[in-house]
């Protein structure tokens, strides 16, 4: 758990620099190393046939290196005296530290000449063990040789030994020069018709004579430039813009590698600390001839930026709003008025009945007689 966790804080402070260059293959093969010459070894108590760069054996703190093995078994009853040898690779593959011969006696060998506290002391991290056993001497040679190479990590992370905390600051200090070599936006006036090409030129210089013609009444004429990478900036209402274009300013490609060297170099410790690969010519060689090519380019590219010329005219007095319309006035009594009734509709005649202009007379019935 304690190991996950120290992963996981490191990676935050070195995974952005260290994936950046994920693809140039820096660590050690992968592949487990045979022991050569027909012994045994373990280191730690690991068997060495299953050390590899990407599983090394984990030292911590407070422990220190123990190499044991058994010699071939065709001498291991004769009870050989043999030697054994231990070498840490400081720069894999190129150079490194070897201990005195330890003497053993039997079919079994053990060896610790090394003290990783002197490692400790400067640098944690990913580091080559080279074991070497060799048997008594011989007529034609030793009896035997056996050999093996193991991967030792020392527990403490990217940032606990004095070397990790040097990369880094290589590291923060190299981008800060990166960015410097780059280039800045100059503050000095003239610059932009510096950057800009013969035809550019003419055409601004006669862009601002027509402007000044067509604005006498102009307050100034002011240029301005913004990085081209940054959305552009609004014009106020009182000003126009009279000439727009982009120029580029080159930065300066050899302090940019320069730069870029540091930059790889601490790439490669801080990878080393965090046990991803071990201190090799990849780290300490292509690494920083990547970092510097890439650091030179980008330096060369430099900036571009957005240039815009404008007048800057007097203020103009805001319109006046328009008066708001008068409501219709509301009609109060309308609430007050009794309601109306419908009158009833004629009734109209049909077709089949004329209509008589004079009254009708009710017609006597059987039981009434009229009067004389």
């Amino acid at each position: 758990m304690a190991r996950t966790l120290r992963r996981g804080a490191v990676g935050v402070t070195v995974a952005g620099f260290v994936a950046l260059f994920g693809g140039v293959v820096l660590a050690a093969p992968a592949a487990a190393t045979p022991i050569i010459g027909g012994c045994t070894g373990t280191v730690n108590g690991v068997d060495a046939t299953t050390i590899t760069s990407d599983h090394p054996v984990v030292i911590p703190d407070d422990a220190q290196l123990l190499v044991q093995g058994n010699v071939p078994p065709q001498f291991a009853t004769q009870n050989p005296v043999s030697n054994t040898t231990l070498e840490m690779q400081i720069v894999d593959g190129v150079t490194g530290i070897t201990g005195d011969p330890e003497a053993n006696t039997g079919a079994t060998y053990t060896a610790n000449d090394v003290n990783l506290d002197d490692y400790r002391q400067f640098a944690n991290g990913l580091w080559r063990l080279e074991v070497e056993n060799v048997g008594p001497p011989t007529d034609t040679g030793p009896a035997w040789k056996c050999s093996f190479t193991a991967y030792l990590e020392l527990e403490g992370g990217a940032l606990s030994a004095p070397a990790g905390w040097i990369a880094f600051v290589a590291v923060v200090g190299s981008v800060a020069g990166v960015l410097f070599a780059k280039g800045r936006k100059p503050k000095y006036p003239g610059w932009i018709d510096e950057a800009l090409g013969t035809g550019d030129q003419i055409e601004r210089e006669e862009s601002w004579q027509a402007a000044g013609l067509r604005h006498p009444d102009a307050i100034e004429f002011a240029e301005r430039g913004q990085h081209g990478w940054r959305p552009p900036s609004a014009v106020s209402r009182n000003e126009e813009v009279i000439w727009s274009g982009k120029v580029r300013l080159r930065g300066k490609p050899i302090a940019g590698a320069l730069w870029g060297v540091l930059l790889g170099l601490g790439i490669g410790v801080l990878g080393w600390q965090d046990a991803r690969w071990t201190l090799n010519l990849g780290s300490l060689v292509l690494l920083p001839a990547v970092t510097a090519l890439i650091a030179g380019l980008f330096a060369w590219i430099g900036w571009g930026y957005r240039i815009r010329d404008v007048a800057v005219l007097p203020a103009r007095p805001e319109p006046a709003p328009e008066p708001a319309q008068p409501l219709p006035p509301i009609d109060d009594t309308a609430s007050i008025r009794p309601p109306t009734t419908a009158e009833p509709a004629p009734v109209q005649p049909t077709s089949a009945e004329p209509v008589s202009a004079e009254p009708t007379t009710a017609e006597p019935t059987s039981g009434e007689t009229t009067s004389s």
